[in-house]
């Protein structure tokens, strides 16, 4: 199962069991334990006992290499999305219903916390607008950052132009918007050396709706996005 919080005591029964036994790694649960030294060395000794330790990427492998588990122990599970449930949709009706006929959309998904680089997201499309004046940004997702970033919003003078459209659940709202971008935009930053993005499924909706991504050029992130190849790495989101 994942690392946090029950590996520690996994490995204490599978060594007292005398069984193997393997781990996930796939976000902030491994990294966040770099944060205390008590902590990052129990963390260290722990997956070192592993099995088998399995990461989402190339950016949670080298992580887990770096705290001195054996490189053939290592493998590289990256997880997909479902092509029956993301695929380029762009249906007439959607774009009249939601009234972007004639608008060069945006969009952006995610929670709105620091991490995600939002702020970055309003600052750049302000400067998108005095081009494209028919530009329009879409943010899917709520968070603790909600009222702040409308608050930019209407600061920058753009407040007409972004669309916070909170949560939403109906996957085929979701790839409809996906798919009516003209781009994807998530320029995550690193908060602390353990809060950074490890890989991003919301890059990989977005690829297979045939929409191109900017994204920031860190952490596991460039294991989805190849710049100019199906998107642009654009620095570390600050």
């Amino acid at each position: 199962g994942h690392f946090a919080p029950y590996a520690p005591g996994i490995a204490l029964l599978a060594r007292h069991l005398h069984m193997p036994w393997s781990t996930f790694l796939h976000g902030v649960d491994f990294l966040q334990w770099e944060r205390n030294m008590l902590r990052r060395s129990l963390r260290n000794r722990t997956i070192r006992s592993a099995t088998r330790v399995i990461a989402n990427g190339t950016f949670l492998a080298a992580a887990a290499k770096n705290a001195g588990v054996d490189e053939q122990k290592i493998y590289i599970a990256s997880p997909g999305v479902d092509a029956a449930v993301y695929y380029p949709d762009r249906a007439k009706r959607f774009f009249e219903e939601q009234g972007i006929l004639n608008k060069t959309v945006v969009l952006s998904a995610g929670r709105l916390i620091s991490r995600k680089g939002f702020d970055t997201t309003l600052n750049a499309f302000a400067e998108v607008r005095k081009h494209i004046h028919n530009a329009e940004l879409v943010i899917l997702g709520d968070g603790p950052e909600r009222s702040a970033l409308e608050q930019q919003a209407a600061t920058l003078g753009i407040k007409d132009a972004v669309r916070f459209l909170g949560t939403i659940a109906d996957v085929s709202i979701k790839r409809q918007w996906y798919s009516a971008a003209s781009c994807f935009v998530l320029p995550t930053r690193i908060v602390e050396t353990w809060n950074v993005e490890t890989f991003g499924m919301v890059y990989l909706e977005a690829l297979a709706c045939g929409t191109p991504v900017v994204a920031s050029d860190i952490g596991g992130i460039r294991d989805i996005v190849q710049d100019s190849v199906n998107g642009l790495l654009v620095g570390d989101g600050t």
